[in-house]
C-alpha cells in the first residue's frame, strides 16, 4: 500500500529505519556511478553540474564535483581559469585544457586534406511499405449498428472458416465446419451454421476460384520485394498460388459492409493489393499477377482487373478515395 512520505522532523518507526536504509543504498549507488565514469573515461572526465537558488555557498559537499575537486587538491591539482573551459582544476602530464603552442607545420603531421571536407552522402536504404497499412480507408464508417455489428460478427466467422476449411477434404468439409462453428466459435443456431457453411463452401468449391484454395496453394504467405523507387514492400497476403503460368493472390476483408461494385472497394484496399502485385511482379517477371479481394460479410470476391491495381501501385500511386459506403 502506497503511504506518503512524512517530513524528516516527523519519521517515526517503522519509517525511519526504512527511510535511512534507503538513503545509504542511494548514496551508495550515487558513489558507484561516480567510479564508473572515472575508471570508463579513456581520455578525459568532465564533471559539471548546475547550482541551485540553495547553492550559495557553491556545490553541495556529497556532489562530484566538490569530491573530485578535493581528491584532485589533495593531489597539488592547480586551479584554472580557461575561456573555453570556463574554469576547472588541471593534474597530471601536459596541458589539459590550456590551447596548444603555435609552432610551425610539420608535414608528416599535417592532417589530410579529406579531414575537412564533408563527409559525401550516402545512399538512402529503402523505405519500407506495410501495404496492410497503407493510408486511411477513405470512406465513412459510421457507428455500427446492431444489424452491421452481427454482419462483421458474421464475417470474421467465414473468415476463419476461409482459413480452416481449403485444407479439408470437400467431402468432409461440411461436417467439420459445423463441429467447429458449434464447439470452438460457439454458434448455437443451427440455420445460422448452415448458411456460413454453404456460403463459404460456394467460393471454395466455385472452378473458377478452386486452385486458390487448393492444397497447392499458400495460406498466409509473406511477400518481401524492392519495388519503384526503392521502396520495400512487406507484408502477409491471405492465399498465394504460384503456378507455372500465373501468380494469384487474395485478401481477405472483414469490413461490416461489403461493396457492392468494383468502384465502391475502398482505395486503401487497393493500395495494399496493389502493392502486393507490385512484390509479385517484381518476384516473378515471368509470370502474370492475378488478384482479388474477398469480403466475408456477403461473401462477395471480386477479381482486381489489371488497369485498376496500376492506378494505386507504389511507386506511381496518386492521392484518391474510394466512394463513401458506409
Amino acid at each position: 500500500m502506497p503511504v506518503f512520505r512524512p517530513r524528516r522532523d516527523e519519521l517515526a518507526e517503522p519509517f525511519l529505519s526504512q527511510v535511512e536504509a534507503q538513503d545509504v543504498r542511494e548514496r551508495e549507488e550515487h558513489w558507484r556511478l561516480l567510479y564508473v565514469a572515472m575508471t570508463r573515461a579513456e581520455e578525459r572526465l568532465y564533471i559539471g553540474g548546475a547550482l541551485g537558488p540553495a547553492d550559495r555557498k557553491g556545490p553541495p559537499a556529497s556532489s562530484w564535483y566538490t569530491a573530485v575537486q578535493g581528491a584532485l587538491g589533495g593531489l597539488g591539482a592547480e586551479e584554472i581559469e580557461d575561456a573555453e573551459f570556463v574554469k576547472g582544476v588541471r593534474w597530471g602530464q601536459g596541458e589539459v585544457f590550456t590551447k596548444a603552442a603555435v609552432r610551425a607545420p610539420d608535414p608528416l603531421r599535417t592532417p589530410p586534406s579529406w579531414l575537412r571536407q564533408p563527409a559525401p552522402l550516402e545512399s538512402s536504404p529503402p523505405r519500407p511499405l506495410a501495404p496492410s497499412a497503407l493510408g486511411d480507408e477513405g470512406f465513412a464508417d459510421p457507428p455500427p449498428s446492431p444489424a452491421l455489428r452481427a454482419a462483421a460478427e458474421r464475417g470474421k466467422l467465414l473468415h476463419r472458416l476461409f482459413e480452416r476449411l481449403p485444407d479439408v477434404p470437400p467431402a468432409e468439409r461440411r461436417a467439420r465446419a459445423d463441429a467447429w462453428l458449434q464447439h470452438g466459435a460457439g454458434v448455437s443456431d443451427a440455420a445460422l451454421r448452415r448458411e456460413l457453411i454453404e456460403h463459404a463452401c460456394a467460393i471454395i468449391d466455385d472452378p473458377a476460384y478452386a486452385a486458390l484454395f487448393g492444397a497447392d496453394a499458400l495460406a498466409e504467405a509473406p511477400i518481401a520485394a524492392v519495388v519503384g523507387e526503392g521502396v520495400v514492400v512487406s507484408g502477409t497476403v491471405d492465399r498465394l498460388l504460384v503456378a507455372p503460368d500465373r501468380i494469384f493472390i487474395a485478401d481477405f476483408k472483414t469490413a461490416r459492409k461489403a461493396p457492392v461494385t468494383l468502384e465502391d472497394i475502398p482505395a486503401a484496399h487497393l493500395r495494399q493489393m496493389a502493392a502486393y502485385a507490385e512484390a509479385l511482379r517484381v518476384i516473378f517477371p515471368d509470370r502474370p499477377v492475378e488478384a482479388a479481394l474477398l469480403y466475408t460479410a456477403a461473401p462477395v470476391l471480386f477479381d482486381l482487373p489489371r488497369a485498376l491495381l496500376d492506378r494505386y501501385a507504389p511507386a506511381t500511386r496518386v492521392v484518391e478515395t474510394a466512394p463513401a459506403n458506409p
